[in-house]
């Protein structure tokens, strides 16, 4: 099971994966963000952000992951937000993907929200994955 260190050592690992694709593949004044915990956004206004920043970050954190478990008894636990211990398939990278058409209005609440679902969808997926959509014509704020 990860020990409280390397969980933090593993956070580290993604902000540096996040941050490096994002300056490579993205744009100038694309934006990394960490929210609090293992929760990081990132704001690009990229082309083809599936190609070139998602899979690209799956790809990076998948690759690297691994030297967080050498030497270590394997194990296919990890602790949840709650403290519980649950069983995984290793540590995987679950990414949502919104999309703006940057024409419709928006709130932060909104996005929040359109976000959280992905979020859980890409959860429920095995291993690294990512779930994108555009923000839901039901949740956009009213012109």
């Amino acid at each position: 099971m990860l020990r409280l260190q390397q969980g933090d050592e593993l956070i580290r690992f993604l902000a540096t994966v996040m941050e490096d694709v994002t300056r490579l593949a993205g744009e100038q004044h694309d934006f990394v963000g960490h929210i609090g915990g293992d929760d990081f956004i990132v704001l690009s206004e990229t082309d083809d952000p599936p190609i070139k920043l998602c899979k690209y970050m799956i790809a990076r954190f998948d690759g690297g992951v691994g030297a967080y478990h050498q030497g270590a008894k394997a194990s296919t636990a990890v602790m949840d937000r709650s403290g519980k211990t649950v069983e995984q398939d290793g540590v995987t990278l679950s990414l949502s993907l919104l999309c703006w058409d940057g024409e419709h209005k928006v709130t932060p609440a909104m996005i929040s929200q359109a976000a959280a679902r992905l979020k859980k969808q890409a959860k429920a997926v095995s291993g690294s994955a990512y779930v994108a959509a555009g923000i839901p014509e039901s949740i956009r704020e009213r012109e």
